[in-house]
């Protein structure tokens, strides 16, 4: 009668006939101590049956395991504190710590459970792409008019447009949420250069110009939040703009409008296929790598041409699997502002759009950091902030007696 809630997350490994055995996982026993409770809690359950036959008759019908009543108690036991490790431990650590085979009897069950540490170190072997750590940032020689760290501390402000609350800036109206200025202190306030004083006491997001127009083209499913090209909108707000897919989007002109987008057509501005001084406007796409063929494949976008940026290591958080070489859409546009630079004015680049990922730096670190010290969001959801002791040491509702 359990075997319908928990078979969804076991994995088949012996089928003889019709009879189909499963391993006995630590997931099966959290997820079989979990579904005694809660049956009991419901009524479904009698007094006159005890949780352990339960679990003893459920474990030799499904897995062909004899157990005894003995080390039955004990799982039951393990199964609730393992749950409750589990609870404060990311999606990713939890997972690895549910695979692991159960053995009845031994001592070692909640001590593997237990060991967090050795649950990051083997995930982080298993990721595919590699995160740089805190001592290797990428966007340490970057010069930023308003250091990345300083919004660490900018409060959630409300946005006067919406009324939603939101950091840095508003998602929704793309407008800065600058935090109010400190006020001068009665003294300074009758100083002739009180409000040169009250500006520099200001801390306000960068206004950059850009060459040239820029053009969003944003898919009807993609989460503004996670949109990195709207940080463009933010940050160059007068020549930068949102366009809502495929409603929005205008007929232009193919002699001064490019399309940033690898395709096999595309090309280098390098190449001098395309004359960089009658470039007026950049369309870039915001939308998953799956969509974004859907976006350049418009028909209105087909007589416009493609340019491609040269191979790039992206350092991008978000999941993808096509590897290194595909960044986020406000990368690649960074990149393409620097090419057109170095194009335009045949000199080296001279760091004017580097405020344009002072945001994106933000939050680059943010999320590295919480990576590399394991707090996900549901554990920094569930549990107050950890001390500055607790990063570098095993917190001690994870740490069970075994005995």
């Amino acid at each position: 009668f359990l075997l319908g809630a928990i078979q969804g997350p076991l994995r088949i490994v012996t089928k003889i006939g019709n009879q189909v055995w499963y391993p006995v996982t630590k997931m099966l026993i959290c997820a079989l101590e979990k579904g005694i409770v809660r049956l009991r809690n419901r009524g479904k359950i009698s007094d006159e049956h005890k949780d352990h036959d339960i679990l003893k008759n459920i474990v030799r019908n499904i897995c062909n395991v004899e157990v005894s009543i003995d080390h039955c108690k004990q799982a039951l036991s393990e199964g609730k504190k393992m749950s409750h490790i589990c609870d404060h431990l990311d999606r990713s650590t939890r997972k690895i710590i549910y695979r692991e085979n159960y053995l009845f009897g031994s001592q070692t069950n909640l001590q593997m459970s237990a060991s967090a540490a050795k649950c990051r170190e083997e995930y982080s072997k298993r990721q595919k792409r590699k995160w740089v750590s805190e001592g290797q940032d990428p966007f340490q020689d970057f010069a930023f008019t308003l250091q990345p760290k300083m919004l660490e501390a900018w409060p959630r402000m409300k946005c006067s447009s919406c009324g939603k609350t939101a950091k840095v800036f508003c998602p929704r109206c793309l407008v800065p949420l600058n935090p109010p200025a400190p006020g001068l202190p009665e003294a300074e306030k009758q100083t002739t250069n009180a409000e040169e004083l009250e500006k520099k006491l200001e801390f306000r997001l960068p206004e950059v110009k850009l060459p040239f127009n820029v053009d969003i083209l944003l898919h009807p499913q993609e989460n503004r939040k996670k949109a990195t090209a709207l940080h463009l909108c933010v940050l160059a707000p007068k020549q930068c703009r949102v366009l809502k897919f495929p409603e929005d989007l205008p007929n232009y002109d193919p002699k001064t409008t490019v399309l940033l987008f690898p395709d096999e057509k595309s090309s280098l501005l390098s190449d001098q296929k395309i004359d960089v001084s009658n470039l007026k406007t950049l369309l870039v796409v915001e939308s998953t790598w799956q969509k974004a063929n859907g976006v350049a494949r418009h028909p209105k976008l087909q007589h416009i041409p493609t340019v491609r940026i040269e191979e790039k290591e992206g350092t991008f958080w978000r999941h993808q699997e096509l590897g290194k070489g595909f960044l986020s859409t406000l990368e690649a546009t960074y990149y393409f502002l620097i090419d057109h630079f170095k194009q335009d004015k045949q000199s080296g680049y001279d760091r004017r759009y580097d405020d344009l990922m002072v945001i994106y730096t933000h939050m680059h670190r943010r999320i590295t950091r919480l990576k590399f010290s394991g707090d996900g969001k549901k554990a920094k959801k569930d549990n107050p902030p950890a001390s500055e002791e607790s990063r570098t040491s095993m917190p001690k509702h994870w740490i069970v007696d075994s005995s």
